[in-house]
Formats: structure tokens, sequence, C-alpha cells
């Protein structure tokens, strides 16, 4: 259903919270880039907004969870739980990264001072995906960079 067709080193790791000074200039050029990379490769456009609420849950200065969220409800909330479960890919690895996605877009959420929709997301996460909520590897937390703030 959702497959990132990113490189997977650019993105995947990028987003995974394992580079914490990431400079937020080359990182926007990294998002407009990968933007770019994608539409040219006329990706599906649900993969398209997942790959970008990804990012924008992962920049080093100026986290959102709005597209997350945006993407959350558009291709989830706005059916039945049971036919979006139905949707769920098969793939195991596949279902640990929307866990980990709804988890991060909860947490962005709660940072960015929006802690109802992290509850609610973190509560339609535990309802769509069940146990696999638990125990799922959410990346560490960096927040933003200490040089930018003091700059």
């Amino acid at each position: 259903m959702f497959r990132t067709t990113a490189d997977p080193i650019s993105c995947v790791r990028l987003t995974s919270g394992e580079y914490p000074n990431t400079d937020h200039v080359l990182f926007d050029r990294f998002a407009d880039v990968a933007l770019k990379v994608l539409r040219r490769k006329q990706v599906r456009e649900d993969v398209l907004q997942l790959d970008l609420a990804r990012l924008y849950l992962s920049h080093p200065t100026r986290r959102d969870a709005g597209p997350a969220l945006n993407f959350i409800s558009e291709h989830f909330q706005s059916k039945p739980l049971q036919d979006a479960q139905k949707a769920l890919p098969t793939s195991v690895k596949i279902k640990q990264r929307l866990t980990a996605f709804f988890a991060d877009a909860a947490t962005v959420a709660r940072e960015i001072g929006r802690p109802d929709d992290a509850d609610h997301v973190q509560a339609y996460a535990a309802a769509l995906l069940g146990a696999e909520t638990q125990g799922v590897r959410v990346r560490r937390d960096y927040g933003p960079r200490r040089s930018f703030l003091q700059a």
C-alpha cells in the first residue's frame, strides 16, 4: 500500500534520528530535490505525501506534525476502522514503519503543543494496528539543534 520509493540511505536514514546535527538548509535542499525526483518518477500521490510527512517530522529545526496528521486523517481515519485494517499491507516491516510513523507523529504533535492530536493518534494507532504498536522502536528524539536555538 504505502511503499517508499526514495533512496533508502537518503530518506530512511535521514529521517531515522541518526543525524541530529543535519544542517537545516541542507535538509531543506534535500527535501526539495527529493520532491522533484519523486514527482519526476511519477510516484503515487499517497506515497509522495507519506514521504514528505516523514521529512517534516524529522526536520532538524522546524519539526511539524501537520502533514503527518493530515496524512493519517485522509488515508486512515476517513474510512471505517475495519476498512482501514483490511487495507493495511501484510508485510511486517511495512507495518512496523507505519507504527513508527504514527508514534513519531504523536511525539512531534506533543512537542509542538498539540497534545490532544498526539493522544488521538496514539489511540487510533493502537486500535488500527493493535498489538503491533507495542515495543516498536521509535527513533531517538533529539529535538531542534541547540546551535540553531542559540543563534
